[in-house]
């Protein structure tokens, strides 16, 4: 094994480490199906099924946090015309406080919480978001309103929403995003697929007797590592920043682009170089930033996955025609220039890997996956001895809040 093969099976195996375990998913699914069985049992008719990054093969563990978060539909067999948004999101939160189990569900804008401490001996919450089905009328508007992906608007749900003590729908649509993301990501795991379950079958023995039993959800894609890796590596930059919480881009944007951009990338391509290729691709969109819609056009004419008409930046949730990904660039003008500089911090750090010396290699990883993960790791050991008089890279040395 060359140098540049070891590093690329090390940040492999790191990232495997932040994912979910094959038994802490197959609990997880027991607890929201738990959830769903009792409900019904106490006259909720309805439906749960994951969202996010559980459906989506995504999860990465959270910097600031011992445990995972498992985002949630609660879909109510109810039609909208025959409910209001507050009725169906106290109905669940009324059965829930007449639950010895469940009484602590605590109340969010969208969601109720279930925590748990059970799972694996890592803490598990579970976002749970009442919904119904979305109207014929408003199916029929986005439809119209769609430009590409119409055939996903039908599984459209109107989700409730609290302000303060008012309720309210709002269309969402995370069935279609999922189906749409698995589309793309389709090719991506059929490529040495058979080999891939071998191993998860061979590493989780004590869970599947055969590479038939393995749930789908448990594979990793070429396209879902790189998401993960973007994602950590975002968690970790942001967490740094001052008002990074306020900056960092949303999993969507991330997960939207890198997908968007993979769907033309040579389906055999490793996670390396499918990361290379989203990220130089995605560099190109930055000239956004100083340059008006009409000349980027000209200069980059097939470019057209985000736009910035009129100063307004603009990715459309592919699943969801109302759902401009962007909006919050477009109320905060520091978000744009600061996810163009995160990216530009990942090119450079995963771009150690093929040119960086093996301390170079460990502060670019300390950088990616944070300090104190990496040098807790084994897998390090040999580049942290080379590093012992290297300062750890830094992403604004001036300020108190950087490395």
């Amino acid at each position: 094994m060359t140098n540049i093969e070891k590093r690329r099976s090390d940040i492999l195996k790191l990232v495997k480490s932040l994912d979910i375990t094959p038994s802490m998913h197959i609990n997880a699914v027991e607890k929201y199906q738990a959830v769903a069985n009792y409900l019904q049992d106490h006259g909720i008719k309805c439906d749960i099924y994951p969202q996010g990054s559980f459906a989506l093969g995504t999860v990465v563990k959270p910097i600031n946090k011992s445990g995972y978060d498992l985002d949630t539909i609660c879909e109510l067999f109810t039609e909208k015309s025959e409910t209001t948004a507050k009725n169906v999101k106290t109905s669940v939160g009324n059965v829930f406080a007449e639950s010895e189990r469940y009484k602590n569900a605590i109340e969010y804008d969208k969601c109720w919480t279930i925590n748990y401490a059970d799972i694996s001996n890592c803490e598990f919450g579970i976002d749970i978001v009442p919904a119904v089905d979305e109207d014929s009328d408003t199916k029929n508007i986005l439809v119209s309103k769609s430009s590409s992906h119409t055939e996903l608007i039908d599984t459209s749900i109107a989700i409730t929403k609290k302000t303060d003590e008012t309720y309210r729908w709002s269309t969402s649509n995370p069935k279609g995003y999922i189906k749409w993301f698995n589309k793309i990501n389709e090719p991506f795991k059929n490529y040495d697929r058979n080999n891939r379950r071998l191993i998860i079958l061979e590493q989780n023995r004590a869970l599947f007797n055969s590479v038939e039993e393995i749930p789908e959800m448990l594979e990793r894609s070429s396209l879902q590592i790189v998401v993960q890796i973007l994602k950590r590596h975002r968690d970790v930059y942001f967490n740094r920043r001052k008002n990074g919480k306020e900056l960092r881009p949303i999993s969507a944007v991330i997960c939207t682009l890198a997908a968007s951009i993979a769907e033309n990338a040579p389906k055999e391509y490793n996670p390396f170089e499918l990361l290379d290729f989203i990220t130089n691709e995605l560099k190109i969109y930055s000239e956004l930033s100083n340059m008006e819609q009409i000349r980027f056009t000209q200069k980059h004419a097939q470019k057209n996955l985000i736009t910035r008409e009129k100063g307004k930046w603009v990715l459309m949730n592919p699943a969801n025609p109302n759902d401009n990904l962007l909006d919050s660039w477009n109320e905060n003008p520091d978000k744009a220039p600061e996810f163009f500089k995160w990216l530009s911090v990942v090119i450079n750090d995963f771009n150690t890997i093929t040119t960086g010396s093996d301390a170079k290699f460990f502060a670019a990883m300390e950088n990616a996956f944070e300090n104190n993960y990496v040098r807790s790791s084994s897998l390090f050991e040999d580049y942290r001895k080379c590093q012992a008089n290297t300062k750890p890279l830094s992403i604004n040395p001036v300020k108190p809040w950087g490395y």
